[in-house]
């Protein structure tokens, strides 16, 4: 009924990275091929050619594949809790933040990840699930005046499309609390458990309205 998404900031900026990780995806091709070849076309217009040796579709996962084997990733109903703790850093963060700014500043918007997007909320609508967008806890607050292109287009889809968009980003129960991180980019356990207790309580009333 509800798919609650938590919104990758730079999710709209061009990324090979992001590309790359369709590879997940190569095992199943010949299985499902109408629905994943425009999506893994993206990457590679010969992508047909290559999935027809067996060897092409699992070699980017063979090493994953061996290791969870080996040594069992634990879990809990599927949440991976990180239980490591930053230490507050002796330099500023100011370098840290600036050089971040600076990377949103010079990337380029991806059409096929904004259409891409868009086809998420609309196949949402057409199987009237509603949605609700998150933004998570940031360890460092970013100067407000540098706008990051990525998320104010996704703002505006979710505007435009009366999509509730929760932001966390700047909370400051989290803001330069390095005891809640486990590294600048992922809550620790700690941290995981406040946020989930945030996010629930703030979401209970909103559900309760949307139904």
């Amino acid at each position: 009924k509800f798919i609650i998404l938590n919104i990758d900031e730079s999710g709209l900026f061009e990324s090979s990275e992001s590309y790359e990780r369709l590879a997940d995806l190569h095992p199943y091709y010949w299985d499902f091929r109408t629905e994943l070849d425009p999506i893994l076309s993206l990457h590679s217009e010969f992508i047909t050619f290559k999935l027809l040796f067996r060897s092409y579709q699992t070699n980017s996962t063979i090493v994953h594949v061996l290791k969870y084997f080996f040594l069992p990733q634990k879990d809990f109903k599927g949440y991976r809790p990180l239980n490591q703790h930053m230490e507050k850093p002796q330099s500023q963060k100011i370098g840290f933040i600036n050089s971040k700014i600076a990377k949103d500043e010079i990337q380029k918007i991806d059409t096929s990840f904004v259409n891409m997007f868009k086809e998420f909320i609309n196949n949402a609508k057409l199987n009237d699930v509603k949605l609700i967008f998150t933004l998570s806890p940031h360890l460092y607050q970013v100067n407000e005046l540098k706008v990051n292109k990525s998320l104010e287009l996704m703002k505006t889809m979710a505007f435009e499309h009366g999509i509730p968009l929760f932001d966390f980003s700047d909370n400051r129960t989290f803001i330069e609390q390095y005891h809640l991180f486990n590294d600048p980019g992922h809550l620790n356990n700690d941290g995981a458990i406040i946020f989930t207790k945030l996010l629930a309580d703030t979401l209970k009333e909103k559900i309760e309205l949307m139904k």
